[in-house]
């Protein structure tokens, strides 16, 4: 995959990097003159937990944390990864955690929505725990916890 001169490369190829952790894509982001033609690249990134395996690398949160904030408008990100959020099953524990982590990345710059959205779906999970009458082997709201 090559990069042209002010490092731009097309949606495809900047998605392959996403998923697989490159910091091309920061290096992209902070050299293109227009940042805003990797928005959805990037918006796609933070809506979909893609960690090859969250449970020894963990999320990618962070990683992608960092690229919204090369956006002037960062907060812009946030109504939607806390729409998907909330409405996420806990079974989806490793997706989870990763908008979990993201979100807790906006709450500790200030954001109030992701505050809000983490303290909803904390209430929202707990609740439902409260009121189970049985738990079984694996439970997905427990680990969500």
């Amino acid at each position: 995959m090559t990069m042209n001169k002010d490092k731009t490369i097309n949606s495809r190829q900047f998605r392959q990097f996403l998923k697989r952790g490159h910091g091309r894509c920061f290096v992209v982001l902070k050299s293109t003159a227009d940042i805003e033609k990797y928005r959805e690249d990037v918006l796609w990134g933070c809506l979909n937990g893609f960690a090859f395996d969250a449970q020894c690398e963990g999320s990618r949160a962070a990683y992608l944390h960092r690229l919204v904030c090369l956006f002037p408008d960062r907060e812009s990100f946030v109504p939607a990864i806390s729409e998907k959020f909330l409405s996420l099953n806990t079974r989806k524990s490793w997706e989870h955690l990763h908008f979990s982590e993201l979100l807790s990345y906006f709450a500790e710059d200030g954001d109030e929505l992701a505050e809000k959205t983490l303290r909803e779906k904390y209430n929202n999970i707990y609740n439902k725990m409260i009121s189970k009458k049985r738990f079984g082997f694996v439970d997905f709201d427990r680990e969500c916890l």
